[in-house]
């Protein structure tokens, strides 16, 4: 009976720190801008891989949600792995315990710092391709908003310009070329603050 109460007692508390996590994540991690920029910063890969990505349109959201899931999923079940070796462990004489538990103890170690490189991983992943939907959808916007503006052979030569973008050199020459086409035009872009 005991043990059955401290597995639901387990089971409740990962629940809620999973919705601790969901909230965080959609309160603070998600719209942190601030936080692609100083990868960008640290990084010019980074930073073009960003706006590439951007080119490629919404397909890579659901790669993302997938890698995500199934880092997840990897992590919890070494949680599950090591908390059932703990477990097994308490089974054995106190003599082998001792010898077992350094290399339980080592092994833990191990996976929680792998544990970590997998989520920052996931995380970085994730904030990488929710900018990136966030330049296209600055970048059609505003190719729309300019549209009934300007000529349709120059909306035309816009669009193909974001889909050629390549790296961040190649997005700044086209946001340049929309904020001077608005200001020819005195149309108003959305904000948006590039990287």
């Amino acid at each position: 009976m005991g043990n059955t109460l401290m597995i639901i007692s387990r089971i409740k508390g990962g629940l809620l720190l999973g919705g601790i996590g969901f909230g965080l994540w959609e309160g603070a991690f998600a719209p942190m801008d601030w936080a692609v920029h100083f990868l960008a910063a640290i990084s010019p890969t980074f930073r073009d891989a960003v706006y590439r990505e951007a080119t490629k349109g919404f397909d890579l959201m659901h790669s993302a949600a997938s890698f995500t899931i199934l880092a997840l999923t990897v992590v919890a079940i070494g949680y599950v792995s090591l908390w059932g070796a703990n477990y097994l462990l308490k089974k054995f004489s106190p003599e082998e315990q001792t010898e077992t538990l350094f290399q339980f103890a080592k092994h833990h170690i191990i996976f929680n710092a792998v544990a970590i490189m997998i989520i920052l991983s996931s995380l970085i992943v994730n904030m990488q391709l929710s900018y990136s939907k966030q330049v296209m959808t600055y970048s059609m916007n505003s190719i729309e908003v300019l549209a009934s503006e300007i000529p349709n052979a120059t909306r035309l030569r816009l669009r193909l310009d974001f889909f050629c973008i390549r790296n961040a050199d190649d997005f700044y020459l086209l946001n340049e070329k929309l904020h001077k086409l608005s200001k020819e035009t005195g149309t108003q872009l959305p904000t948006f603050k590039p990287v």
